[in-house]
């Protein structure tokens, strides 16, 4: 996608940046356990609906950049549990 004038650019600027609070704000959630591990899938799957939202046809994209991330948070949170 080409961006053609400065209303688009901070318009996109924009979306990325909720989507990156989003996640964010997620993962703190996750990595201190405020969301169970049970929900972490849901929440997930919310996010990647949210990416599709703001950034439509993006889904694979997110799974290759915020799903691992997040999936290493609720991996991380459950050994501190174990432990």
């Amino acid at each position: 996608m080409v961006l053609h004038n400065i209303e688009e650019i901070a318009d996109e600027e924009s979306r990325l940046q909720q989507l990156r609070s989003l996640v964010d704000r997620a993962q703190e959630e996750i990595r201190t356990g405020k969301i169970a591990s049970e929900e972490v899938e849901q929440v997930i799957a919310g996010l990647r609906r949210d990416a599709e939202r703001l950034f439509p046809g993006t889904g694979n994209t997110f799974d290759l950049i915020y799903r691992p991330r997040l999936e290493r948070a609720a991996r991380e949170a459950q050994e501190r549990v174990a432990v």
